[in-house]
């Protein structure tokens, strides 16, 4: 399993709760399957998706004008 971090806007966590909705959305939307470990926390968000899409999905999120990184853990 991939992590995918949303990284915290400077604006808040109302933005990264948005931010969060909009990754889920463009994500399902594209045929992505979130798997167990994707969350929403205080300072950021995690996507949890199979390797082998992580890098499809970072770069569907990035297209999407998301800021986001694959976790190195």
């Amino acid at each position: 399993m991939a992590r995918i971090i949303v990284d915290p806007p400077p604006a808040g966590h109302n933005v990264l709760a948005a931010d969060f909705l909009k990754a889920l959305t463009v994500l399902h939307d594209g045929g992505f399957e979130l798997r167990s470990g994707t969350k929403l926390t205080s300072r950021y968000a995690v996507l949890v998706v199979e390797d082998s899409a992580a890098c499809s999905a970072i770069e569907k999120l990035a297209s999407a004008n998301l800021t986001v990184a694959r976790d190195s853990h």
